[in-house]
């Protein structure tokens, strides 16, 4: 079954003559088994191998993958990656460290194939089914998704194992096995090495059935995938800012699905757990308050009933200060420059500016300042970027925003 005419049926529609072609390849079977099948598929085919140098053997891997594409005579890409600390355990560490490096590494139209196979989908969907996720998660992996400017293919993601292993022995391929697989404090490991021999004991055809079921499942989501972009779209700002009213005349399942779909404009994949709790804390939290809720780096923040999504935290420095003389650029905290050119003001307001003692702010400073951002829509961790101007202690400018009339 496995061939090159195989594959490229299988790869038609996402990949076309002369394009470039990468297999991520670890030096296990399944990588081993795709790489070989690519290169006798595609004219442009590059091997990229990421080494996270965290395991005792990932040298020796990294080497048997250099032996094995000379001898193949396959252009090999070495990636040296070294994950970052994650809430959600080493494995989803280096499962995004490798993810970053593949984005930065592919270009335009390029394609990456990976190896996951009929067994990784049903580890994937019961590992899914048992943290409580939701008919997007228990879809599985998709067959063809993004990967930053390119795209990711997974075409034997409905091959079982043993059609792997019959290829590899057939062909006389060498490759490496992982004993890292065999340790059972890992999630996915306990799964594939002690639930799924169980589930398939009792039922033998459980394998199947999980993936077909992921198959309904992402059915599901592609038929309601359309009604809820439009639902969305209704209440969305120009800036993508969620308007909190609208959003709550939906029933909750409605709510809890909208939010999902607003992160994901921001490449967000939130859990059943954050969705639940950015509701609870931040959707329905009162009128006046200011809550924030963080997801990955972003944090989710509330004002004047929209839904805002924050690249960072805000650092707010409420207490700053500086005179002015008027003539040179100030430097403010924030890194900008404040100059006269920024305030669109008459000579007659300069010359009368000139008599007082002046003094940049940031913040908000007193009940003026602070009616004036709430009437302009301004949330509070956007007003640092407003300075405030003072004739000794009367506020007569927030640049940018307001004049004072009767000064």
């Amino acid at each position: 079954m496995l061939t090159a005419e195989w594959l490229r049926a299988a790869c038609k529609d996402v990949i076309a003559e002369q394009q470039n072609v990468w297999v991520a390849y670890s030096g296990g079977i399944d990588s081993h088994v795709l790489l070989d099948l690519a290169r006798q598929s595609f004219a442009n085919v590059t091997a990229v191998h990421v080494n996270h140098g965290i395991a005792a053997d990932d040298d020796k891997w990294q080497q048997h993958c250099v032996d094995v594409c000379a001898a193949l005579n396959i252009k090999l890409h070495i990636l040296s990656v070294i994950p970052q600390a994650s809430d959600k355990g080493p494995e989803a560490a280096l499962r995004t460290a490798r993810r970053v490096a593949w984005q930065q590494l592919l270009q335009v139209n390029d394609v990456l194939l990976i190896a996951h196979h009929a067994a990784d989908q049903a580890e994937t969907i019961l590992y899914r089914l048992l943290r409580g996720t939701g008919p997007h998660g228990l879809s599985g992996m998709s067959r063809v998704s993004k990967l930053g400017r390119a795209k990711l293919v997974r075409p034997l993601l409905d091959i079982k194992k043993a059609t792997i292993l019959a290829y590899a022995k057939q062909h006389n391929l060498s490759w490496i096995e992982d004993h890292s697989n065999h340790n059972n404090t890992y999630a996915r490991n306990y799964i594939r090495n002690q639930v799924m021999p169980l589930l398939q004991q009792r039922w033998p055809s459980a394998l199947d059935n999980i993936n077909r079921a992921g198959v309904l499942c992402a059915q599901l989501v592609q038929h309601t995938q359309p009604l809820l972009k439009d639902k969305l779209a209704t209440m969305l700002r120009a800036d993508q800012l969620l308007d909190l009213n609208k959003l709550q005349q939906a029933d909750l399942l409605w709510q809890q699905q909208l939010l999902r779909a607003w992160l994901q404009l921001f490449a967000l994949t939130p859990s059943v757990k954050q969705l639940r709790l950015l509701h609870e804390q931040v959707v329905n939290a009162k009128a006046d308050a200011m809550p924030e809720f963080k997801i990955g780096q972003c944090y989710v923040k509330r004002s004047n009933n929209q839904l805002y999504l924050l690249h960072s935290k805000t650092v707010v420095h409420s207490n700053w200060q500086q005179p002015w003389d008027l003539q040179n650029d100030l430097l403010l905290p924030t890194g900008q420059y404040l100059c006269r050119q920024q305030i669109a003001a008459t000579p007659e307001f300069w010359r009368k500016l000139s008599q007082y003692n002046v003094a940049v702010r940031l913040g908000t400073h007193g009940r003026k300042a602070k009616k004036i951002f709430q009437q302009m829509a301004i949330p509070p961790w956007e007003r640092i970027n407003y300075p405030l101007i003072f004739a000794d202690d009367r506020l007569v400018c927030i640049v940018g925003l307001w004049l004072s009339p009767r000064f």
